[in-house]
């Protein structure tokens, strides 16, 4: 196997190591708040996107709020 190969492997392994942890741990108490009460998984499905989009929004909004300044 080549170098590059072995490195590719190796950085890999250790995403799938934090993945796996983070599976067998379970929710934490932030998850358990984020989440919507009940067994609705549509409206639960659409909060969390809509988190997930407004973080990004709040993300890109400050990267180049930030670059401008500089």
């Amino acid at each position: 196997m080549p170098i590059f190969g072995k490195l590719d492997v190796f950085g890999h392994l250790v995403i799938l190591a934090v993945l796996a942890i983070v599976m067998l741990r379970g929710p934490t108490s932030i998850q358990a708040r984020i989440h919507l009460a009940g067994d609705r998984l549509a409206l639960d499905a659409a909060w969390i996107t809509t988190l997930y989009l407004a973080s990004l929004v709040a993300f890109f909004a400050a990267y180049y709020a930030l670059h401008l300044t500089v």
